[in-house]
């Protein structure tokens, strides 16, 4: 079916213009020439093509016509395509999410920092890129701590949590409660870790304040109940004068 025939009788006139340039330069200039393009094939259904045309030489040296090779990419566009939307999708959701998302190399040193980690702790991605937290985040009283809790994530432990004392760029100190997840390679060596933090201070104070309106009012009610008591012993009291 294609036998004696060029481009422009298959093909929609800007595809087979394309083509007829690709033809020209490999057999003009001798030189290969690669492409991808959207061609409809015999049975009308589009199909993404990866082309490589290389001129052909005769015993001379000279070029006497090209070789094309062409590779159907269609299924593999497609799941590139598929791929491309979801990590799109993804770092959405990371640049979106209220929790703080951090992650950070095998030296503990940040990588990456979204903006929630911003919100929350003051820095920028720009102030924390390459540096390590105790640099500029861990309180001193639990510096320990975090030693242990880093310990733990490069061992593997996949239930390092723990709530720190947090130090922000204004200097005041905050509760995080950090879920810890470590990151290994495919030949198992440690290479860094994914970390969720939230800030849990509010919550910590409310459930202080909670703590101390329960406790007030036990003291309440004890005290209640020993006027009550004390109310009748005065019935009794009054009764008898």
């Amino acid at each position: 079916q294609l036998t004696g025939i060029t481009s422009p009788d298959v093909y929609d006139p800007a595809i087979a213009d394309t083509m007829v340039a690709d033809d020209h330069d490999v057999l003009h200039h001798g030189t290969s020439r690669q492409r991808e393009s959207v061609v409809v094939d015999a049975s009308g259904q589009a199909r993404t093509i990866h082309t490589i045309k290389v001129p052909l030489h005769d015993a001379s040296g000279s070029v006497s016509g090209l070789l094309g090779i062409g590779r159907d990419i269609t299924d593999r566009k497609a799941a590139e395509a598929e791929r491309d939307q979801l990590l799109a999708q993804l770092q959405m959701q990371i640049a979106r999410m209220p929790i703080a998302y951090i992650h950070t190399d095998r030296e503990c040193r940040f990588t990456q920092w979204n903006p929630s980690a911003e919100r929350i702790f003051g820095y920028g991605a720009d102030e924390v890129i390459g540096r390590h937290p105790m640099e500029l985040m861990v309180a001193e009283a639990d510096r320990a701590a975090f030693d242990l809790m880093f310990a733990e994530i490069k061992a593997g432990n996949m239930e390092a949590h723990r709530e720190l004392q947090t130090r922000t760029k204004s200097g005041g100190l905050i509760t995080c409660e950090w879920h810890n997840t470590p990151l290994f390679d495919d030949q198992g060596q440690y290479v860094g870790s994914l970390s969720l933090a939230v800030n849990v201070t509010e919550r910590h104070k409310l459930e202080q304040r909670l703590r101390q309106a329960q406790k007030m009012e036990a003291v309440g009610k004890l005290a209640g109940g020993v006027a009550h008591d004390f109310n009748n012993l005065l019935t009794v009291i009054f009764g008898c004068s």
